[in-house]
Parts: structure tokens; C-alpha cells; sequence
């Protein structure tokens, strides 16, 4: 097997760009914000916190719903609006 001076170095950089590019098609869908009184209502199976559309508990999950529907399912309505 005959090996290039910089093959190992081509190598690592063409895996390198792999995982660049997988990364890039990898996005986070939403950040849920740890409020004490949503974990502890989420915990007992209270899902009324969702009820109030100020919360920011309420907008975070909101948005997490909309990038979900329009990832599965492009060209439909957004179910919720998404907070400001």
C-alpha cells in the first residue's frame, strides 16, 4: 500500500469536514428553561403552567411545538405563535 507524504493529515481533515457538515444538518429545536414550579408541576403530571401564554416556561414549549410540526410536516400552519 503506498501512502501520500500528508495522507493522515488529508484524512483527519476530510473527517473533520464530515463532522462539520453533520453538525451543521444537526440544530437545536428549543432550550426549556429549568423554572423550579414547571418541574415541580411536571413532576405531579400538572401541565396547567402551559395554560398561561406569558409564562416563559409556556412560549419556550410553544416553540419547541412549532419547529416540530413544521420539521415534520414542511408547509403546514404553525399550531401556536411563536413567542415575540
Amino acid at each position: 500500500m503506498v501512502f501520500c507524504k500528508n495522507s493522515a493529515d488529508q484524512a483527519k481533515r476530510k473527517m473533520q469536514h464530515e463532522e462539520q457538515k453533520k453538525q451543521i444538518r444537526e440544530r437545536l429545536l428549543a432550550a426549556l428553561p429549568l423554572v423550579p414550579e414547571a418541574v415541580n408541576k411536571g413532576d405531579s403530571g400538572d401541565m396547567s403552567l402551559l395554560d398561561n401564554r406569558d409564562h416563559t416556561v409556556t412560549q419556550a414549549f410553544n416553540n419547541l411545538v412549532n419547529e416540530i410540526v413544521v420539521l415534520n410536516a414542511p408547509g403546514t400552519i404553525r399550531l401556536v405563535e411563536p413567542a415575540a
